[in-house]
């Protein structure tokens, strides 16, 4: 007899994921992590090497990006964590304001973090820097000894993660290159049996890697006349092309775009990278983007979580607002999170009865120093595979970075950890079931309308033949970033609302192959002017002031995707 199938929650729960090269990415994590904590710890002692973690764990943001976007990532984040931890520390002694200020500066953070995507690993250490700081104030540290001790791990990190960046310069582009290649193959090789819906996540993913890939090979180009690009960028190059090439013929033949087109020539003359920042917050700003609901929802977790642990008798606020973010601090579906928060309950226990081995066998500082480095090194090499494992080890590094007076003290603080992080888990629960419970249906209404306002411009550019001009290819990016997008946010909120925005996916087809066409028309009309596109600005202006409002009440999807097949039909038929 078949065995029935698992709870779905509970078979995710115990799922270890497959990922590639886990170890060997861990242990570049590691090395500036490590290096800022042994030079620390010489030059001042290992208890303010520990004490400045959060310094170096912050200095692995942007590790994804090429290196001068990585510089500029860099610079922002360590003055970001710098003033999240003095704001930590400020408000230590004022319990009443400790919640809204750790709140308002969590929706600060996360929106900026979020609105400009700079990706993982999240805004997590730099919000925690302010708990922790709160906490480390608490302990008798002033600002004259954290600050200093922050600061230096962020610069030692990081300027030992960019040298292995520089001694690596291509490893960013190649790992984007084979994340597209990779999802390339997922789409265009995929069984017959797949779903629709799977196969437009699978053509959404495989094109945002591709754009992604794009823009991280770009930024890795010499400026122009100081260098040819090496051989290895050349080779990488050419093989984001050919895997270009097959992801714009698998998506004609299933007329994706209608037309087929030169794409060695559309990859000279479109802008393959992400819009300004001015841009990215601008629209991150608008109502029902996706930034500006994670930024509200992490707040709102923040905010119950350490206004709970200041009115119960009991625990920190710091750990109980880490608990809090390690589920929300990240744009993920209510599914995802809630599933991270059972885990987070069970790694925290074992982690903790880890803890409370080390501690008894009284380990000396830089025994301490070498349990962190490993630590660090297990949860970073676990999280891709199961997240549940990696938690036991970021509660041992988390726990050990305070030294403890005596087994008893740290009895106290196993108990007072689960307390706060079972608050953390309630609090998360609650804000993941409350908080953008309806707001699907309002994200992807409004992603599908600013991806029609933004083919209006590149309308605008096609009439007056310069969709060629700077100022074109600028509407042009904007076009096929929102494109990706709201496939990207499709994908996403599905699975919070499946019946909701079942017919949706149609939507996402026919919006996104209007989108192909009118790139297809400024590749192939070039400086020529198109009177035609006058006609089709002012029937995707009509189309918009038809609809009512953006709110979180569902609309019509089969009537949209007729009024806009409408408006694509116009388009191919004026190519």
């Amino acid at each position: 007899m078949a065995k029935p199938p698992a709870h779905p929650i509970l078979a995710n729960v115990l799922k270890f994921h497959p990922a590639p090269d886990t170890g060997r990415n861990a242990l570049l994590t590691v090395i500036p992590i490590a290096v800022s904590l042994v030079v620390i710890s010489l030059v001042l002692d290992p208890a303010h090497g520990m004490a400045g973690m959060m310094g170096a764990m912050g200095a692995m943001a942007g590790r994804t990006a090429p290196p001068r976007t990585r510089l500029k990532v860099l610079i922002g984040v360590g003055v970001a964590l710098l003033a999240s931890q003095a704001i930590g520390m400020s408000v230590a002694s004022i319990p009443w304001l400790l919640p809204p200020v750790l709140a308002a500066w969590t929706l600060l953070v996360e929106f900026g973090w979020h609105g400009l995507q700079l990706g993982p690993p999240g805004p997590l250490n730099t919000l925690f820097a302010a708990a922790f700081g709160s906490y480390m104030a608490t302990e008798g540290w002033s600002y004259g000894r954290l600050l200093p001790a922050t600061a230096l791990d962020f610069v030692v990190a990081a300027a030992a993660s960019m040298a292995l960046i520089l001694l690596m310069p291509n490893r960013p582009a190649r790992m984007a290159v084979d994340k597209a290649v990779r999802s390339v193959d997922g789409f265009v090789h995929h069984p017959d049996d797949t779903p629709a819906h799977e196969v437009a996540r699978l053509r959404s993913r495989a094109h945002a890697d591709v754009h992604n890939a794009w823009w991280v090979l770009n930024d890795g180009v010499p400026p122009e006349g100081r260098r040819a690009p090496s051989e290895a960028w050349t080779a990488l190059r050419d093989r984001l092309l050919a895997s270009h090439l097959e992801l714009e013929e698998a998506m004609r033949l299933e007329s994706f775009p209608s037309a087929s087109v030169e794409l060695p020539e559309q990859v000279e003359h479109t802008p393959l990278g992400r819009p300004s920042r001015s841009y990215l917050l601008r629209t991150a700003a608008e109502r029902g983007s996706r930034p500006l609901m994670v930024a509200m929802r992490a707040a709102t977790g923040v905010l119950f979580a350490a206004t709970a642990m200041e009115l119960l008798p009991f625990g920190r606020t710091y750990w109980a607002v880490l608990s809090v973010l390690i589920m929300l601090h990240m744009d993920q579906s209510r599914a995802d999170m809630t599933i991270r928060a059972i885990l987070r309950v069970l790694g925290t226990v074992v982690g903790l009865a880890a803890y409370l081995g080390i501690v008894a066998a009284h380990p000396t500082d830089w025994a301490r120093v070498v349990i962190v480095i490993a630590a660090v090194w297990c949860m970073e090499a676990l999280i891709p595979h199961q997240y549940g494992l990696s938690v036991i080890f970021i509660t041992i590094f988390a726990l050990t970075l305070t030294p403890v007076a005596a087994e008893t003290q740290a009895l106290l603080i196993a108990r007072d950890r689960i307390e706060e992080t079972v608050v953390g888990l309630l609090v998360g629960i609650g804000v993941i079931q409350v908080v953008g419970r309806r707001a699907p249906v309002l994200l992807v209404r409004s992603q599908y309308r600013r991806t029609l306002r933004s083919m209006m411009p590149v309308l605008r550019d096609l009439e007056a033949g310069t969709a060629n001009s700077a100022e074109g290819m600028v509407h042009r990016n904007h076009l096929v970033h929102e494109i990706v997008r709201g496939s990207g946010v499709l994908s996403a909120t599905r699975p919070d609302a499946p019946t909701a925005l079942q017919r949706w996916s149609r939507v996402d087809r026919v919006v996104t192959e209007t989108g192909y066409d009118l790139m297809a028309c400024c590749w192939h009309s070039g400086d020529t002017p198109a009177p035609w596109a006058r006609r089709i600005h002012s029937d995707i202006a009509l189309l918009m002031a038809s609809l009512p409002p953006i709110s979180t009440m569902n609309l019509d999807a089969d009537r949209v995707c007729r009024d806009v097949e409408t408006i694509r039909e116009q388009i191919v038929r004026s190519m």
